[in-house]
């Protein structure tokens, strides 16, 4: 079981504080950053706040409506203004520059060249690449550093695992990425992966529905955030089924057969658990 504490806010409001001092307005994402700080999409008042550990609340930056946040290892926060179409960059002291987007539509491209159409929630891996959920372009985009977009996988909407060249997603809202690369997807019925093999696949959910169980068994009806633990977890914000889901990541191909997991990943020699015959992931 979990206990469940109130780190920062009250009621409705627009304060910066420390614990029930603190004001929010519909804070819509979080994100973990280094020394525990919290990075809050406070999207009615218009924010980026910062939680500390012990409560304490500030404003970062302000930023009209977002939608999505995410913090790189050097304490730069990526944020996705929806309505606006972009993807912003705010740096730790608080300056804020325009990373790519601007106008609604769909192109590839370096920065105001660059469109998107809805964009959702953002993750950023270890070498500093951003990933935004596209929704209403159904795709996953890639932005670098000097903000070159180019597109992940998706094209029209539509529901298809295999290669990313031909691989189909349909309104894509959550997405996070593993410390290999490999991305995850929610699509409000569907939890799926983008390996760094090249493949796409449904890890979980079928129909729109409640149910748990193992992959295709499990039903979501509202998957939008998307968080991993070290161990490799998924955890869904299951909304409309007023739940949070949790994937519990399992590796059970046998090491002598092929050296591959069941989940497309390489079982190398040091993750081989020869005593039993499982290949094992690293925490």
């Amino acid at each position: 079981t979990g206990v469940v504490t109130t780190l920062a806010g009250s009621v409705q409001g627009n304060v910066d504080g420390k614990g029930g001092a603190a004001k929010f307005f519909m804070p819509i994402d979080v994100a973990l950053g280094a020394g525990g700080k919290l990075y809050v999409a406070d999207k009615n008042n218009h924010q980026i706040r910062v939680v500390g550990l012990d409560g304490s609340t500030l404003t970062l930056a302000k930023e009209n409506e977002p939608s999505g946040v995410a913090v790189d290892a050097l304490g730069n926060v990526y944020v996705t203004l929806l309505d606006k179409n972009l993807l912003r960059k705010i740096s730790p002291l608080g300056k804020a520059t325009t990373l790519a987007g601007g106008i609604k539509g769909f192109a590839d491209g370096k920065g105001g060249d660059a469109r998107f159409d809805t964009p959702r929630q953002v993750a950023v891996d270890a070498k500093g690449d951003v990933f935004v959920a596209d929704g209403d372009n159904h795709r996953i985009r890639k932005v670098s550093a000097d903000g070159v977009v180019t597109t992940v996988v998706g094209s029209s909407a539509g529901y298809l695992d295999g290669k990313v060249a031909t691989a189909k997603l349909k309104q894509p809202i959550g997405v996070t990425v593993d410390a290999a690369g490999n991305l995850y997807v929610a699509e409000y019925i569907h939890v799926r992966k983008v390996g760094v093999n090249g493949m796409v696949s449904t890890i979980a959910g079928t129909t729109k529905g409640f149910g748990d169980g193992a992959g295709g068994k499990a039903r979501f009806s509202g998957a939008t955030g998307l968080a991993l633990d070290h161990l490799g977890n998924l955890y869904v914000a299951d909304s409309t089924n007023h739940r949070i889901r949790k994937i519990t990541r399992t590796c059970i191909q046998k090491c002598s057969k092929d050296s591959q997991c069941d989940d497309g990943d390489v079982c190398t020699k040091s993750l081989c658990d020869l005593k039993l015959g499982k290949c094992l992931h690293p925490p």
